[in-house]
């Protein structure tokens, strides 16, 4: 599995088979790093990258499978012809 990128994220639109490129990542995850702790139990910072990649996957995962987007981001749609 890649490291997360947010910049260079892409999805392919199934309807037109376009690209659409992730402008603006979000600025915030769903679940800040202290409440995922806080769940899994872990006091010390020795994990914070490894929980903090895998609160960024599962936000990228959820929002590939509902097609939603959970914090506010900027994409570009790229058309290859008019609708």
């Amino acid at each position: 599995m890649r490291p997360h990128e947010p910049c260079r994220q892409t999805f392919v639109n199934e309807i037109e088979n376009t690209p659409s490129i992730l402008l603006t990542a979000p600025a915030v995850e769903p679940l800040s790093l202290d409440e995922a702790k806080a769940f899994l139990r872990v006091d010390t910072t020795d994990e914070d990258g490894v929980i903090g990649a895998l609160i960024a996957g599962s936000r990228i995962y959820i929002e590939a499978q509902t097609r939603r987007a959970l914090i506010t981001q900027s994409w570009r749609l790229s058309l290859y012809s008019w609708p």
